[in-house]
């Protein structure tokens, strides 16, 4: 049984103020920020690696890592370094200061916001190529999934019976469906 759960913008957010990156006296050096234990010029950007570590440095490092260091302003004196989060230590890293920027999911980024006082930086545009097209993705969706052989075909004969999920921080994996089943 699949069904279109909620309609809502794909926001995947970064986020800033989980750790001060320039302070008045050593902006932008290789001085030690006595707040983080790291150089004031590197930049520390986490990102939710939902496929996995390897997966997530293959997608992502040539763009946090790789393009930022050598397209910010060589003025800065900036580093970019990605660091790999699953859904666990996104909140252990954040609590303890480690991040500059965060890319992750909007429901992480709706506890981030509300535990840690971050704030969004920017947001994904989600494209879509079918063929020679190109369609902008607008709409979220989860997913339930039953046995070929369930009597299951609809979310009402759902009532009542046991409903396994991912992980409950995940919007597609279990904050959506959740929802739905509330309703």
């Amino acid at each position: 049984v699949c069904t279109r759960l909620w309609r809502a913008h794909i926001i995947s957010v970064w986020l800033v103020g989980l750790a001060t990156t320039v302070t008045l006296a050593g902006a932008y050096t290789d001085e030690l920020n006595p707040g983080t234990g790291r150089p004031h010029n590197v930049i520390v950007v986490g990102g939710l690696g939902i496929g996995g570590e390897d997966l997530f440095y293959e997608a992502w490092n040539a763009t946090f890592s790789t393009y930022l260091t050598n397209h910010v302003d060589p003025a800065l004196n900036l580093t970019f370094r990605l660091v790999y989060l699953n859904f666990e230590t996104t909140y252990e890293f954040a609590e303890q200061k480690k991040l500059d920027l965060v890319y992750t999911n909007p429901s992480i980024f709706a506890c981030l916001e509300n535990e840690f006082g971050a704030s969004p930086l920017a947001s994904l545009r989600n494209l879509l190529k079918v063929g020679d097209a190109t369609f902008e993705v607008q709409e979220f969706f989860g997913t339930f999934i039953v046995r070929n052989d369930s009597n299951i075909y609809n979310i009402s004969e759902i009532a009542g019976k046991t409903v396994e999920a991912e992980s409950l921080v995940g919007l597609g994996a279990a904050q959506l469906q959740w929802l739905e089943l509330h309703q």
